[in-house]
Order: structure tokens, then C-alpha cells, then sequence
């Protein structure tokens, strides 16, 4: 899921992620035995038996609780990868991934508890720079009375806003989880739109067989819908993006 949270997640692997690399390169990674490091989490299985290295204390980031660790293996980026997206989808967690070409990152969401698992992985020579995270959606924050928010659809669940960019360049998000499937949200959260003068921009609809991806507008802002299924589960995901107002384009800011 792209969203504030995954992004400053993200920003706080990379600052602690620098000592690692540096012993990664020198070939000083800490030496443990097995036996004295706690298992760091029933779904980040040792992968070769590598031992994940924890990484930090008591972090937080912006109010939640945060989880990280890192390992080394002999094998790529898209392999480390691979191997716990395939851990996750037995559990029937909702698994997102991404390739670059010098590592490869995949996120697993529960539906349930809310609990995001990460694992990102960068090449370092022959071997992988391995980092695991664990977290969770974090509630709500208090919205700003000034600014107007995505509406969201009763019985949301896991409703998480953000914003980034200040002003006419930036953007309000909100990711949701919704019971049901892809079709009944799609019409429900359209009717919810159009009540609230978004106009579906129908020629710009997108289908496949994971998900839909429309497009409204107000004013002259834009609003862009992702919808896609919770594996397993009898529930749609939802991520909104939308532009924000323009002064004296006749919306609401």
C-alpha cells in the first residue's frame, strides 16, 4: 500500500539500514548463535537460516509501534522476495510488490488485525541486504477543520488519511478496508461521490482481473479510486488520492 505510513517506514529503514551496509561490506556482521536471538516474527521464517538481526528499540513511527530487522543470504533481491510473498499468500494475506534494479520490496496486509509486514531487499555484490519490518495501520488521525477529507463509506474499516505537499501541488489519501465485493463498492462508493459533487470520469475507468482503478472530478481537482480484493477474504481494499483545491476554482478547499 503507498501510503504516509509505508513511506515513512520506509525513510526510517534507510537511516538505520546504513551501519548494516557498511558491515555487510566489510564482512563484519555481529556473530550470535541461534539460541540467543528471539525469534523476530512467526511470519519472517529464516530464510537459508539466516538470522535476522533486530535492529533499534522501542521505535515509533508517527505513533506506531515498529519492528525491524535485517539479514544477509546468498541470493537476489527478487528471491528473498519471492520466498516470503509466497509465506504470506498461505496465510491468505493481501500481498503487494515492487521490482527495481537494485532490490525488490513486497508488503503483506491482514484484513483482520491490521498488521503490515514488509521485507525489502538490496543487492550487495553476490549476497542480499535483507530488511524486515512489522507494523500497523495506524487509527485515524484528528482531521483538520479546514481541510475538507475523502469521503469514506460507512463501515470502513482500518480508515487511514494522509496527506502529503502543502497547497494547490499536494494531495489527500485514505486507504480503507470494505466488506463486500469489488462491483457492489465500486457502485456504492460512486454514489457516495457524486453526493458530494465528484463527477465519475467514465471514459478513464480501468479493469482487470485484480482490481479497477476509477477517475472523478470537482472543480478542477481530481480524484483517483483503486479498488482490489483482500485475498481469501470477502473484502475490497480501497486507496483514494486526491488533488488538492485550487483557490478560486469553486470547490471547497
Amino acid at each position: 500500500m503507498r501510503t504516509g505510513l509505508r513511506l515513512a517506514v520506509t525513510a526510517c529503514i534507510g537511516s538505520l539500514a546504513v551501519s548494516a551496509s557498511v558491515a555487510l561490506v566489510r564482512s563484519e556482521l555481529p556473530r550470535a548463535e541461534a539460541a540467543d536471538l528471539p525469534q523476530f516474527d512467526p511470519l519472517f521464517p529464516p530464510y537459508q537460516q539466516a538470522l535476522i538481526f533486530p535492529m533499534g528499540e522501542a521505535l515509533r513511527v508517527e505513533g506506531v509501534p515498529l519492528r525491524l530487522g535485517y539479514f544477509t543470504a546468498a541470493a537476489t533481491p527478487q528471491q528473498v522476495v519471492d520466498f516470503y510473498s509466497a509465506v504470506w499468500r498461505r496465510q491468505s494475506l493481501t500481498v503487494t510488490g515492487e521490482q527495481a534494479a537494485s532490490g525488490a520490496h513486497a508488503s503483506a496486509f491482514d484484513g483482520v488485525t491490521g498488521v503490515v509486514h514488509s521485507i525489502s531487499a538490496l543487492a550487495q555484490g553476490k549476497r542480499v541486504l535483507a530488511f524486515c519490518s512489522v507494523t500497523t495501520l495506524r487509527a485515524p488521525a484528528a482531521a483538520d477543520p479546514r481541510e475538507e477529507l475523502i469521503p469514506v463509506p460507512p463501515g470502513a474499516r482500518f480508515v487511514e488519511h494522509t496527506s502529503s505537499g502543502a497547497g494547490p501541488g499536494g494531495q489527500l489519501s485514505v486507504t480503507y478496508l470494505a466488506d463486500g465485493t469489488r462491483g457492489e463498492h465500486e457502485a456504492e462508493l460512486q454514489r457516495l461521490l457524486e453526493s458530494q459533487g465528484w463527477k465519475a470520469l467514465a471514459a478513464r475507468t480501468r479493469r482487470s482481473a485484480t482490481g479497477e482503478t476509477l477517475e472523478f472530478q470537482k472543480g478542477n481537482r481530481l480524484l483517483l479510486a483503486a479498488l482490489f480484493d483482500d485475498p481469501g477474504t470477502q473484502t475490497v481494499g480501497v486507496q483514494l488520492h486526491a488533488s488538492r483545491a485550487i483557490e478560486g476554482d469553486g470547490a471547497a478547499p
